[in-house]
């Protein structure tokens, strides 16, 4: 307590001097302070010296989207379509081995980048750098300490790297270690050493991503944070988060990204054939289509809520996308529901093409009649033909009418060419045939050239 004019008065601390409290500012002086925007390894995505956490289930891609993106940051190449700044990448594998990692990268490089000639990749132009699980271990190189010991490696033979890919963050880590004789929490340990790492990242401008992996299940409130395998302390601590969401076997993916510097995002993909690129509206008509017909190859006719239903199982996500991108591909009878089906049709040049076809329930048509094979149905109106002849009603070398565009003008020619005949011209052919058979009468003299 102090004097003042006699009266007695708190003390009220000094924050007015800088230096009497480093750790505390006040808002005005803050409000005052200019500080730099953030730069950017990748445009939008993964800022200067920050932690990153790209996480997914397993098999959804992590590996293949964190090489490509390694790539196209090591040849200052756009990343789905972003600008990257070009600086050393270092990947740390602890999962792939080298020959895995080699058939990966190659398979990338000869998909996005076959422009670049062999011999430039070659070169130091491509500061890309790997280090394996096995050379790891044996060097003892592992967690925060290792990794400083690798970038001041590099450093010294003139290699500045700038972005490193830790796959995967559980090997990579040593926190077990430490909470066998340590009173704290997984959950304390996982962040103060997260801390450390981010301190790592900001202090040597460094970005870190690492890759993690989420529990097989799906969490139950639907939070994906719950998913991340692991102490929930891993997402809280890093500055981004990457969650790669893919259901194995579609080609249909989401890139939600999240952190201290960069707007939320949830960026379509399409994964085929080893390759992320962005998803466009064609690429989604494309995987739609593909995944009704080889629905429709399986169950047969099906309405399009059925439909609709066994899509969202398969991960595609918009009902209402959905629905217009049938609507699109059918022959809709808005007055009445639509069952879908397909048809076999002969294509020119040889081989098979599959269309989509939309029914009204009002045709009443049956099932058997719509999905029979393609083959069996070609047996059925060869048979059928084959009857008439037997019944007398057309000889075996006279027909009524020919197939002319299709060189039969007989039945053995009809039986040698009738995988070439569509099912469609074969059908209309035996049903005239059959509607003159029940109008045909003995007595009389009729013209069959209809």
């Amino acid at each position: 307590m102090s004097k003042d004019n006699g009266k007695n008065v708190r003390c009220q601390p000094d924050i007015s001097k800088e230096n009497s409290l480093p750790l505390i500012i006040s808002a005005s002086k803050l409000l005052q302070k200019e500080f730099p925007e953030p730069k950017f390894v990748v445009e939008g995505i993964l800022p200067e010296g920050s932690l990153s956490l790209l996480t997914a289930r397993p098999k959804a891609g992590k590996t293949y989207l964190a090489l490509q993106m390694a790539i196209s940051i090591a040849l200052g190449r756009p990343f789905l379509l972003k600008k990257t700044t070009q600086v050393p990448v270092l990947f740390l594998s602890y999962e792939l081995n080298a020959r895995q990692v080699k058939k990966r990268l190659q398979h990338i490089l000869d998909s996005l980048v076959s422009d670049i000639p062999p011999e430039y990749l070659s070169t130091s132009k491509f500061p890309l750098f790997f280090s394996f699980a096995s050379r790891l271990s044996e060097k003892g190189i592992k967690g925060i300490e290792g990794l400083k010991a690798v970038v001041k490696g590099l450093e010294s033979r003139g290699v500045k790297v700038r972005v490193i890919f830790i796959d995967t963050y559980v090997l990579f880590k040593t926190i077990e270690d430490e909470s066998k004789s340590s009173k704290k929490s997984v959950y304390e340990l996982e962040s103060e050493y997260l801390a450390e790492l981010r301190h790592f990242c900001e202090e040597e401008k460094i970005s870190v991503v690492l890759i993690h992996h989420n529990r097989k299940k799906q969490a139950i409130s639907g939070d994906v944070i719950e998913e991340i395998m692991g102490s929930t302390g891993i997402a809280g601590a890093v500055n981004n988060l990457f969650l790669l969401e893919r259901k194995t076997g579609s080609k249909e993916a989401h890139l939600k990204v999240a952190g201290h510097d960069i707007e939320e995002q949830d960026i379509e993909l399409t994964f085929d054939n080893g390759i992320f690129r962005l998803r466009t509206l064609e690429d989604k008509e494309r995987e739609i289509i593909e995944a009704v017909v080889n629905y429709l190859q399986r169950v047969g006719q099906a309405n399009q809520s059925a439909i609709i239903d066994y899509l969202k199982k398969k991960g595609f996500r918009s009902v209402h996308e959905v629905k217009d991108i049938l609507d699109k591909f059918s022959q809709e009878n808005q007055n009445f529901p639509t069952f879908w089906y397909v048809e076999s049709r002969k294509r020119e040049g040889g081989g098979r093409h599959l269309k989509i076809y939309s029914l009204s329930q009002i045709q009443k048509m049956e099932q058997k009649e719509l999905f029979i094979d393609d083959s069996q149905r070609r047996k059925e109106l060869l048979e059928r033909v084959e009857a008439l002849i037997e019944s007398g009603f057309i000889g075996a070398n006279e027909f009524p009418e020919h197939l002319e565009n299709y060189g039969v003008y007989d039945f053995k020619t009809l039986v040698e060419k009738i995988e070439e005949i569509s099912i469609s011209d074969l059908e209309e052919y035996v049903k005239r045939l059959e509607e003159c058979c029940n109008l045909f009468d003995p007595d009389e003299d009729y013209n069959f050239d209809f």
